[in-house]
């Protein structure tokens, strides 16, 4: 270790990226800091003291068996709690991120890198040179290492520092929040949905960008990853303590079958995700009350010897330990993320990745448009029929398309485990459809639309002179985010500023949509030609963002198509927010036939648990999926899911109110897909709804609904919107807060005169009735925010539920009742109601007994909800 002097030095940098924004005096105490990275051998060495499992290898080709063949080279794959066990075992800690970015500095004031101002070259840092292979690769330089580099390897800074720029990033102590954030709420991080550390310094496949002492860089906190590493520190002023030895000794339960509680599903499938499954874990997964267990069957696990050279040996083995407990397998088929992809399929020509418009970079991730890749998926799905069909094993299967992970949804920002098998490949938050094919399919589908060139120009507001000349439309990417290299990068933006962009706009986004619901189409039907006997659930996930491609309406209704499924990959801990993301599947999925399921997107917490076994049952699902560790990682999961799974069970919930899903004003910009989430998490807080869409709209579902509520966004598709007039004036309710107007994006045709009274109240229309209530409601940082809208009374705004629920939602439990519809619920307490056939089922989520009043047929049920619980309540005969 080396002394750093303490002192005093300007953090950040005001001309880069914006969480290193704004530039803040910083003063750090004086601390010794270990000059080089912590090797594998450090790393072994600490793994054999304390019985931590050694780290995953990387999988890099020219590196085989890196943690053990190279010990002088820094360890990879290391999670961030597993560093922080590290540091302290050593008797050190792990640097804040104020103490890192001082000591790269090396006293250099103002420096952009540890040497000084000159760019990143071969001699200086090892980063991507022209030894890699990255699109974004330096031709110019060479450091002579296509991966890490032994520690050391390059002159240090001023300081006697190495690596503090380049070879792997670095660990810091720091939660991620950006300098300016005000709320730094951590404990919000255990819902799953959060958590970054901070990482510093750049590493091999890094670009000059990353490498500068000022860059912030932030980590999923639960994993370890391929490009990061770490360095210890500790306090000047502290003597070197001893290694704490057995006090590290990793704690896990054995799952003594005999400690076990036992559980039964009922009639609700019930599965659990495993990597590789031991014959002890197999049997607990039983005993709880699972009926199956998934794994990732990928194509790279069957045939990565080389063409036509099947290998089933890997899933053999884990077939056999699976049926000798009882259980039944879900194989998780994926062919299409670059993960799935065979080494010999990645290098052959047929190989084509989906290309971004943002930057015209290929993805790892083959593209959906070349019809040539569907004959290997033909073959991949017969394979793996043909060897486990007529078994008495399977359970459902389920199809994982394309993206980054096999959901049913384009690339987004991977930043995981994505990168061991193939490397590290493009992918950001973005729309991938730059490809020769893309484009091919893009131009064919508008021809299809609008006849004549002139007839687009006019729709468009465009000039092309031909179809020749026709482009998709052109984004505008942030150019102080510009490219981001394995982290999250924001999609490119479409300015929607008229009614002809608007429609230029919602026409490509209906093909790049229409594009994956037939490719899963072909999928689903693929799949059930090789499984004619087996459920078959399609993957999706993401929340619906245009630039994710998924509709989720429609891939139900293709889903439906071929006596198939839909599971959903989004939840986590929050029970609003998971209802939010997966309604829209629950809904379309129980109107066209298609059974669903959810699954979580990582980590649930406790209380989560009993969270997503209510909002399964209550949204009438067929299956639940839990990973391994969300129950088996502690006696006390295992005790809490046990004693809530008498609440898993198939119900048939009555929703007569229905909720305008806010799609297209996402699509055109108006709102975005976090604000309406805030929006109708706390509309499911007063009554329990069911998502409608243009789709299901178009194929009649208004026909059973009883109250249609639309909560946000101004611009909708004049085919919907007709439909709404049309069914209002048949006896409909309808009730409308949170916009000012409502109009058609596709003429500009203003509906607010026919369907609001601008000065809010209630108006008749036809045999039906409106209420306006002209209040917005949005919410920053968790905290609600009330604004008037124009032409609304001036209000002393107050952040609090209450007044919500005195603005907003008494006013609509009135309009109801006069219409002879009765709000079940109707509080903004955390407390949500479900009603089915049969019974109400009440969630409490607060930390305390609630004694509640639910309305039946006119008459009150009270019903006491324990603290955190799940509670039935039978109807009254």
């Amino acid at each position: 270790m080396v002394l750093v002097p303490g002192g005093g030095y300007d953090m950040g940098n005001d001309s880069a990226y914006a969480e290193e924004r704004p530039v803040h005096r910083v003063t750090v105490e004086s601390f010794y800091m270990d000059d080089r990275m912590v090797t594998n051998e450090e790393f072994r060495r600490f793994c054999e003291a304390t019985g931590t499992p050694y780290p995953e290898n990387p999988g890099w080709p020219t590196m085989p068996d890196y943690f053990r063949s190279y010990p002088d080279y820094p360890v990879v794959n290391v999670a961030h709690w597993v560093a922080r066990d590290y540091a302290r075992w050593a008797g050190k800690r792990l640097p804040t991120e104020e103490e890192w970015e001082y000591a790269a500095r090396g006293g250099l004031t103002g420096a952009v890198y540890p040497w000084g101002d000159e760019p990143p070259d071969g001699h200086r840092a090892n980063f991507a040179d022209r030894n890699t292979r990255y699109p974004w690769r330096e031709f110019r330089h060479s450091s002579g290492f296509e991966y890490t580099s032994p520690v050391g390897s390059f002159a240090p800074n001023a300081y006697g520092l190495y690596d503090m720029a380049g070879n792997l990033w670095q660990w810091c102590e720091d939660w991620f929040f950006r300098y300016d954030d005000t709320i730094r709420d951590t404990a919000a991080f255990a819902d799953g949905w959060g958590g970054s550390r901070v990482c510093r310094g750049g590493c091999y496949h890094s670009n000059a960008m990353d490498l500068r002492v000022a860059r912030r860089k932030q980590v999923l906190a639960g994993t370890g990853l391929i490009s990061v590493g770490f360095r210890c520190v500790r306090d000047a002023n502290e003597p070197h303590a001893e290694p704490v030895g057995d006090e590290l000794q990793p704690k896990q339960w054995d799952y003594a079958l005999s400690d076990l509680p036992k559980g039964s599903s009922g009639d609700m499938r019930l599965c659990m995700g495993v990597k590789t499954l031991g014959r002890n874990e197999a049997e607990a997964i039983k005993r709880l009350g699972f009926t199956s267990v998934e794994q990732y069957v990928t194509w790279e696990t069957v045939e990565n010897g080389g063409r036509d050279s099947w290998d089933f040996s890997l899933w053999d083995e884990q077939v056999a330990i699976i049926q000798s407990a009882g259980l039944k397998w879900v194989p998780f088929l994926i062919a299409g993320p670059a993960y799935s992809l065979p080494d010999w399929f990645r290098e052959s020509r047929d190989f084509s990745g989906l290309q971004c418009l943002e930057h015209g970079l290929e993805s790892g991730v083959q593209t959906i448009w070349d019809m040539q890749f569907r004959s290997y998926v033909d073959r991949f799905l017969r394979a793996i029929a043909d060897r486990y069909a007529d078994k008495n094993l399977i359970e459902a299967v389920l199809i994982g398309i394309t993206g980054d992970f096999g959901e049913s949804i384009f690339p987004d920002w991977h930043g995981n485990w994505t990168t061991q098998i193939p490397g590290l490949y493009h992918s950001h938050a973005g729309y991938w459809s730059a490809d020769p094919y893309a484009r091919e399919a893009f131009l064919a589908s508008i021809r299809e639309r609008y006849v004549t060139v002139e007839e687009l120009n006019d729709a468009w507001g465009t000039r092309f002179a031909s179809y020749a000349d026709v482009r998709m439309p052109e984004l505008t990417v942030d150019p102080l985010e510009g490219f981001r290299v394995d982290e999250y990068t924001k999609a490119g933006s479409y300015t929607c500023d008229g009614t002809p962009t608007a429609v230029r706009w919602l026409d490509f986004v209906d093909w790049y949509r229409a594009s994956m619901t037939e490719f899963a189409g072909y999928w689903l039907k693929t799949t059930r030609d090789c499984f004619p006997d087996h459920l078959v659930y399609l993957c999706t996930g993401g929340n619906a963002v245009p630039y994710h491609g998924a509709d989720f309406a429609q891939q139900c209704k293709i889903a439906a198509q071929y006596d198939c499924g839909v599971r959903i990959t989004n939840e986590a801990s929050n029970y609003a927010r998971n209802f939010i993301l997966t309604n829209w599947v629950a809904s379309s999925g129980r109107y066209y036939g298609a059974y669903f399921g959810f699954e979580p997107a990582g980590k649930v917490t406790e209380s989560g648990i009993v969270r997503r076994i209510y909002n399964a049952t209550a949204t009438g699902a067929e299956e639940l999926h839990f990973y391994s560790p969300n129950i088996l990682g502690s006696s006390e999961r295992a005790e809490i899911f046990s004693a809530n799974l008498k609440y898993l069970f198939r119900t048939d919930p009555v929703t007569p109110i229905a909720v305008l899903y806010p799609d297209v004003p996402i699509v055109v910009g108006d709102i975005t897909s976090v604000q309406a989430s805030l929006s109708m998490e706390i509309l499911r807080d007063y009554t329990d709804y069911r998502f409608v869409d243009d789709l299901t709209i178009k194929d009649g579902v208004l026909e059973d609904v009883a109250c249609l509520i639309i909560c946000g966004g101004s611009r909708y598709r004049t085919e919907t919107l007709m439909a709404i007039v049309s069914w209002v004036e048949d006896g409909g309710s309808l009730v409308v807060y949170n916009t000012s107007n409502i109009s058609a994006v596709d003429t500009g045709e203003d509906y607010s005169d026919r369907l609001l009274n601008r000065t809010g109240g209630r108006s008749l229309i036809g045999r039906g009735a409106t209420l306006y209530i002209p209040i917005r409601i949005s919410a920053e940082a968790g905290a609600p925010d009330v604004q008037p809208l124009s032409g609304a009374a001036e209000v002393d705004v107050d952040t609090t539920l209450a007044y919500y629920q005195d603005a907003v939602f008494e006013p609509i439990t009135a309009f109801l009742a006069e219409r002879g519809l009765p709000v079940v619920d109707g509080r903004l307490d955390a407390v949500y109601c479900t009603e089915t056939r049969s019974a109400y089922l009440v969630l409490n989520t607060n930390a305390n007994a609630i004694n509640r009043e639910l309305t039946h047929e006119g008459r009150s049920l009270s019903v006491t909800a324990p603290a955190d619980s799940v509670t039935v309540v039978e109807k009254p005969l």
